[in-house]
């Protein structure tokens, strides 16, 4: 790989390992020269003959200057296609091709040489599926450098005839990865249909994910690192601190002492005496005591330095302290938080209780929809009823009446045969009993006229021939003028039925 060229004009160069790049990358080369160079290697290249007179080619090779245009095109795409693959190979390579005169025989040798027959490509990909199978990512690798790896397997898989699909290539890398992206493949598994989804897009995905990972890692130890490096800080100081301050009291022991012993000395008398501790044979810049006493001033002095450098380190501390103390909740929240193991295992026992619970409300849901339609199903067949009912009653009603029309008819009838069945002196008796006519309240008899006041009672009467002048004409009393003009009829009765005595119909 290393050996071929970066320009579009140079042919990618062949050798004993890289033939699955030179393949793919030569075919590319061979089409962007000339398509028909590349028909030269499919479709292979013969040289013209020569025709007889029928039109037949014979066994004679035809010169090249007698070549048609159709074939001085056909040469020349062998002609490119040749010479891309001797400039594509190396030496060794170059061997075993070197004779050819038709790049489609060129081609054919370094495929099978590179490939080998039908039987050897059967045992190579028994081999290359077994490997493939077996692949797994490592602890320390990263989601490209594995991705780089199963698609040298794929590239294989296509150059031995057998094309890897994109589904197939996301589910090994699925079962292939660490555990430190099990929730991402239960998330992906779960939200994300794999059959459809690219390589190119899981990749992607993955590759955050990785990077959000090691991005919390990272932070994880640095806090931690920030935490030990001042608890070190924080034990030097006080190691420092603990010797000074007992080198400070060793000294002032040996100082008490020597003091002590110099008082309990008897003076005497050498002539010079010392201001400082009243001695005599010394001065005072040369008196013990003055210089210890400047030793021990420039001892404070460097004492009171260090105390200041010393709480200017102890408040630069604290505001280490106060930093590291956030880190410190940082870390401590996330020690007390579980394991990725255990998150991992967590959410399994979730996502399976999940699962099942969604089984169980596809199935209800089926339930569901089974009874709406039943329920469905239920209300049309009452409402039919409800419509046969209502059918029902309406000749139900008719039929009542008619039963009662019926009735009264029968009624009729059976007064009607009663009638028929009696006698004819019963029939009579009772017609004439009908039709007996009342007496008329009306007439000289009645009390009414009796009363009037115009009557006389005492008038008799008495026969014409008894009363004389009968024959004459006579005149004859009036009737009270109250009573003139005024006619008497006789009021119009109903129809009255012989038989039942009801008013309004007849006996027939």
């Amino acid at each position: 790989m290393d050996k071929e060229g970066g320009y579009t004009s140079r042919p990618p160069l062949l050798d004993d390992s890289n033939y699955d790049f030179w393949k793919s990358r030569m075919e590319a080369f061979i089409k962007s020269m000339d398509m028909k160079a590349w028909k030269a290697i499919l479709m292979g290249w013969e040289h013209p003959k020569v025709k007889n007179a029928s039109g037949a080619d014979t066994d004679e090779l035809k010169p090249e200057e007698d070549w048609t245009t159709a074939e001085d095109t056909l040469a020349v795409g062998n002609s490119k296609a040749l010479n891309a693959l001797f400039n594509g190979v190396d030496k060794n390579m170059f061997r075993l091709i070197k004779r050819c005169k038709i790049a489609k025989e060129a081609w054919d040798i370094l495929k099978t040489t590179q490939e080998g027959t039908a039987k050897v490509k059967i045992s190579r990909l028994q081999i290359l599926t077994r490997k493939f199978e077996n692949l797994k990512m490592k602890e320390d690798e990263s989601v490209h450098d594995f991705y780089m790896n199963v698609m040298d397997f794929a590239n294989s898989f296509d150059d031995l005839g057998e094309k890897m699909s994109d589904e197939k290539i996301v589910r090994k890398i699925l079962r292939s990865l660490t555990k430190k992206f099990d929730l991402k493949v239960i998330a992906m598994e779960e939200a994300q249909d794999i059959s459809t989804m690219r390589v190119d897009e899981f990749i992607g995905s993955l590759q955050t994910y990785e990077s959000s990972v090691n991005e919390r890692i990272e932070r994880k130890n640095k806090s931690i690192a920030l935490v030990s490096n001042t608890a070190e800080e924080d034990e030097e100081d006080e190691q420092d601190s603990g010797a000074k301050n007992n080198a400070s009291d060793i000294m002032r022991g040996i100082d008490a002492k020597k003091i002590s012993k110099s008082d309990e000395k008897p003076t005497v008398n050498k002539g010079i005496q010392c201001h400082e501790c009243e001695g005599y044979g010394n001065i005072r810049t040369e008196c013990g005591t003055y210089l210890r006493k400047q030793k021990k001033i420039l001892v404070a002095s460097w004492s009171d330095e260090e105390e200041s450098e010393g709480e200017k380190e102890f408040e630069a501390a604290k505001h280490v302290r106060v930093l590291t103390g956030i880190v410190e909740s940082d870390t401590e929240s996330c020690d007390e938080e579980l394991t990725f193991e255990e998150l991992a295992t967590t959410y399994k026992e979730l996502y399976l209780i999940s699962v099942d619970k969604c089984r169980e409300i596809e199935k209800l849901k089926k339930i569901n929809s089974q009874l709406k339609a039943d329920q469905a199903r239920n209300i049309s067949r009452i409402e039919e009823l409800q419509i046969k009912v209502n059918h029902l009653t309406s000749d139900l009603d008719e039929a009542n009446k008619e039963i009662d029309l019926l009735n009264v008819n029968v009624g009729r009838l059976r007064k009607y045969s009663e009638m028929l069945n009696k006698t004819g002196d019963e029939k009579l008796d009772e017609i004439l009993e009908h039709h007996k006519r009342r007496p008329k309240f009306t007439g000289i008899s009645y009390e009414n006229v009796n009363k009037h006041r115009t009557y006389n009672p005492e008038l008799m009467y008495t026969h014409p021939k008894d009363v004389p002048g009968a024959n004459t004409s006579r005149k004859v009393p009036q009737h009270p003028t109250q009573y003139h003009g005024k006619s008497y009829y006789k009021k119009h009765r109903p129809w009255r039925c012989h038989y039942c005595g009801r008013k309004g119909e007849a006996t027939n």
